[in-house]
């Protein structure tokens, strides 16, 4: 990881490569945090890690899961929801988890009754945090759900539509159609309305592709 000013070139190499205290292997994500440190996550070593101001490491945390999508946000207080796939045997099949901005604390909720690897992307959800809240969407099927910051589900919409039918494996082209429908965003506005993206495969789609 490089420290770099907007139109210089890289001012000096912040880390090295490893799996050591202050060492990345594969980041995917770093996002800024209170007092202007930064928060860093290295996917390989499942490690969320704090630096300071100055670039300097100040503590780690081992992350039990594995971060499906970077669709997650701050919320309102101080709390980092992110979207990961757990498979511990007292949390296995919790999608949501909180990290403490701090970095200090995580807990996980959003029970699916268990984990299964040939239904890995009934776990993958789209997040938007609000003030009282967040606002989560299926990636599989047209269906959302509102959460609390203690992690307590107080709203469910599900929407049955034609162009969007719910699925749980994604599909062999050899077999059948090359692509399914799938939720690609989800965010709150101003006015405070709820807006969904879905990508929504054409019906002829089968022509645009050749399996292999």
């Amino acid at each position: 990881m490089k420290a770099v000013r907007r139109g210089e070139k890289p001012r000096r190499t912040i880390s090295r490569r490893g799996s050591g205290p202050g060492e990345f292997q594969l980041i995917r994500g770093v996002r800024i945090i209170a007092g202007d440190s930064l928060l860093v996550f290295d996917a390989a070593t499942m490690t969320f890690s704090i630096l300071t101001p100055q670039l300097k490491f100040a503590r780690s945390i081992k992350a039990p899961f594995m971060m499906i999508s970077e669709n997650g946000g701050w919320a309102s207080n101080d709390l980092l929801i992110i979207n990961g796939r757990i498979r511990s045997r007292e949390e296995s099949g919790k999608p949501l988890h909180f990290i403490s901005r701090g970095c200090r604390e995580m807990r996980s909720f959003g029970d699916l009754g268990g984990y299964r690897s040939d239904l890995t992307y009934s776990t993958w959800r789209q997040i938007a945090p609000v003030s009282n809240g967040f606002w989560v969407l299926h990636t599989n099927r047209y269906e959302l759900e509102f959460y609390t910051f203690t992690g307590k589900q107080t709203r469910h919409i599900k929407r049955t539509i034609n162009w969007f039918t719910p699925w749980w494996e994604w599909p062999d082209p050899r077999k059948t159609l090359p692509t399914v429908p799938n939720s690609a965003g989800l965010n709150v506005d101003k006015n405070g309305l709820l807006w969904v993206v879905a990508e929504v495969p054409s019906k002829d789609q089968k022509k645009y592709f050749q399996a292999t």
